[in-house]
């Protein structure tokens, strides 16, 4: 089914941890002005979700924008139906509008300012550690947010098992956060949500 004229769609796959926890941290609201609103949800062969919204200008076609596995289609996209196959309809209701604080990750970005980026990255900590570091500082802008929540979700994962401290694993992302030109306050947020998140 094409998408971006009747509905457009949320695709959450399931084989991604961290789309499993971006949805999970959604349902518990965690942060009540990130609620996702309650919408038609069909469940995916792979076990996964496609949340239907009504159809809006400013979605585009993501592949990982808001988290690995996190997927957007609009204008030009398409999506399996798979009612049709006899996968069910888990919430039958009325199409609801995207969220302002979903359409805002879609926004443009202002460009990184050299202050952001002056200078090598200083990686500290484990191994393990700087290599998260490295990846985030590195990463593409369009990927850099998804890039961020997956490290913060890898990280939470080695603080859990006594590998780090938490204070100073948050640090270390943030400073490869800033190298890579995010905003302080919108790096914080994503590695707090990826910190936070629970199978």
């Amino acid at each position: 089914m094409p998408t971006g004229v009747l509905f457009d769609a949320l695709d959450i796959d399931a084989k991604h941890e961290a789309a499993r926890s971006w949805w999970h941290e959604h349902q518990r609201h965690m942060r009540r002005e990130h609620e996702l609103p309650r919408t038609r949800v069909h469940r995916t062969r792979s076990g996964g979700l496609h949340l239907l919204f009504q159809q809006h200008s400013a979605l585009r076609c993501s592949a990982g924008k808001l988290a690995p596995g996190v997927d957007t289609r609009g204008v030009g996209g398409y999506i399996i139906w798979w009612p049709a196959t006899g996968y069910p309809v888990l919430t039958d209701v009325p199409l609801a509008a995207w969220p302002d604080w979903l359409l805002a990750e879609f926004a443009p970005k202002p460009q990184p300012t050299k202050q952001a980026t002056n200078g090598p990255l200083q990686l500290r900590g484990d191994g393990w550690l700087r290599g998260l570091a490295r990846t985030v500082a590195s990463a593409a802008e369009g990927q850099r947010n998804s890039t961020l929540f997956w490290a913060a979700c890898r990280a939470r994962d080695r603080v859990d098992d006594g590998k780090g401290d938490q204070d100073f694993v948050v640090d270390v992302l943030l400073e490869a956060a800033r190298h890579a030109g995010l905003p302080p306050l919108e790096a914080q947020r994503t590695i707090e949500n990826g910190m936070r998140g629970r199978l």
